[in-house]
């Protein structure tokens, strides 16, 4: 598992139009058949549009996963990948015009509703026509009022892509035409996502979704772990690693970078899903054996490496990240985050020289529980693991010893981190 000599990667300099199913389409004729522990690696079956609805018409759930060049090596959780399932598909586009027009919500009714019903067919239609028609008419009404308002839903891929727009100083409908979909047969079984750690050569950070479950890997062997996992999903865990390292010593990839890879577990088999660039290596280089002195605080978690060359810590001039912020990070920031859009996040934290996550503690419990709490709360959603693997330095916090920052423009801190744990001391 050692990391090798960097190398051009290949998709960095040739990105692909559609990054999700021509790097898994690689990744799948390199290493279809292989085996690692028992475990088979097998590649999920993709389809052309056309066969996509001849497919859906036979019961099977497809995924229409949306794909555009800033996917491989840029922000996460943009665009929505909607499960078209049990109907035929009819309408390429306005899985697209939908996607772009925004997801409206009327208390439960999602995109995938409107998917269901405004562009598929057959009898899950014709049975609730009065119900649908009456909801759609509410979606169109939404769709009008907030093109009037000029306005879209935080959260939703209209929104998302509107701020990344505006952030960047791109034309929206020149993003728009860049847009495309991918057809993915839809697994069960356990997504994980898999990253290298950037300072400790063989720790691994593995995120468990459904159910939720956050765990560190050194050397083989288990760490941390937030919560019990079924045995099938608990072998997974334990052997990705070496699939994550199958896939990212190959040769069109540059093995020094640490990847952000998710993968299905399913039957005995990992299923690749997608590859998103993360940071590249840059190894630790001394333990933190002293214990903090009588200022300093513990971080509950930490990701990166001070440098070496400050040996009693780096001083770190922090801005407060909060609602008044609206501009993207210049590179080297260093953040306390509060809640910001998700699209000024993504585009800052990769440029972000140390972030500190601060968490309230709403139960009164040790700090192992709360911590264990906080990691899955933090960690399992695509702002999360940004969070906690694109920065130089990731630090997860008690709010308490920073509580009284929030409101603050900037201070300054005292951070010491070896990759493993950080003490902070607020100047």
């Amino acid at each position: 598992m050692s990391v090798i000599q960097k190398r051009q990667d290949y998709f960095l300099k040739h990105t692909p139009d559609k990054p999700k199913l021509e790097v898994a389409q690689y990744v799948f004729k390199e290493l279809k058949g292989r085996s690692i522990n028992g475990m088979k690696f097998e590649p999920v079956k993709t389809y052309k549009y056309s066969e996509a609805k001849k497919v859906q018409s036979n019961g099977k759930e497809i995924r229409a996963r949306s794909e555009h060049k800033q996917d491989y090596d840029g922000v996460s959780g943009m665009l929505d990948s909607p499960l078209l399932s049990h109907q035929a598909i009819t309408d390429e586009k306005s899985i697209k015009l939908l996607l772009k027009d925004g997801d409206f919500k009327k208390g439960s009714w999602s995109i995938n509703d409107h998917l269901r019903t405004t562009i598929v067919g057959g009898p899950f239609y014709s049975r609730l026509f009065h119900e649908i028609t009456e909801r759609i008419a509410i979606f169109q009404s939404n769709m009008r009022k907030a093109q009037r308002a000029k306005e879209r839903a935080p959260g939703d891929s209209s929104f998302n892509a509107k701020r990344y727009c505006e952030l960047l100083g791109l034309n929206e409908n020149r993003f728009w035409k860049g847009v495309s979909f991918s057809y993915w047969e839809n697994l069960q079984g356990y997504n994980l996502t898999i990253s290298a750690d950037s300072a400790i050569n063989g720790r691994y950070h593995i995120i468990v979704h459904k159910p939720s479950c956050y765990v560190i890997i050194e050397n083989g062997k288990i760490k941390y772990q937030s919560h019990k996992l079924p045995s099938d999903a608990s072998k997974g865990v334990l052997n990705s690693p070496y699939f994550y390292e199958e896939v990212r010593n190959l040769q069109k990839f540059d093995p020094s970078n640490c990847p952000i890879m998710e993968a299905q577990v399913l039957d005995n088999s990992f299923y690749f899903l997608q590859y998103l660039r993360g940071r590249d290596f840059e190894p630790a280089a001394f333990v933190l054996e002293r214990p903090p002195n009588a200022n300093e605080f513990v971080a509950l978690f930490c990701r990166g490496s001070t440098s070496p060359d400050y040996p009693d810590g780096e001083i770190h001039k922090i801005k407060v990240f909060n609602k008044h912020i609206k501009s993207v990070s210049p590179p080297g920031e260093s953040v306390l985050q509060y809640q910001i859009s998700h699209m000024l996040s993504e585009l800052s934290v990769r440029q972000q020289n140390l972030h500190i996550i601060p968490a309230d503690a709403l139960c009164r419990d040790d700090n192992k529980n709360i911590a264990r709490r906080l990691m899955v709360g933090q960690f399992t959603s695509h702002g999360g693991i940004s969070k906690l693997l694109k920065p130089r330095i990731s630090l997860l916090t008690l709010q308490g010893p920073l509580g009284d920052k929030r409101y603050l423009d900037e201070f300054q801190a005292k951070v010491i981190a070896d990759g493993r744990k950080a003490y902070i001391e607020v100047l």
